[in-house]
């Protein structure tokens, strides 16, 4: 979703710079993400991922155990 709301933002910026008689310099810059490496991002949502679903497992896990014990007494 990122991808398609850069490139629509990118578009209205041409058509501002276009129909508003603007020099391409008067375009705001992007600001990039120098301190940050183009693969941490996506670490980043991985081990997000990662997290939720080890807590999921570890829950079924805890609910398999009560049901058990429930079921033994």
């Amino acid at each position: 979703m990122k991808f398609i709301h850069k490139k629509r933002e990118d578009k209205l910026y041409k058509q501002w710079a276009k129909h508003g008689y603007l020099p391409p310099e008067a375009i705001p810059q992007k600001e990039s993400s120098e301190g940050i490496p183009a693969g941490k991002e996506k670490s980043k949502q991985g081990l997000r991922l990662l997290y939720i679903l080890f807590g999921l497992g570890i829950f079924i896990v805890c609910v398999g155990l009560v049901l058990l014990i429930i079921q033994s007494c």
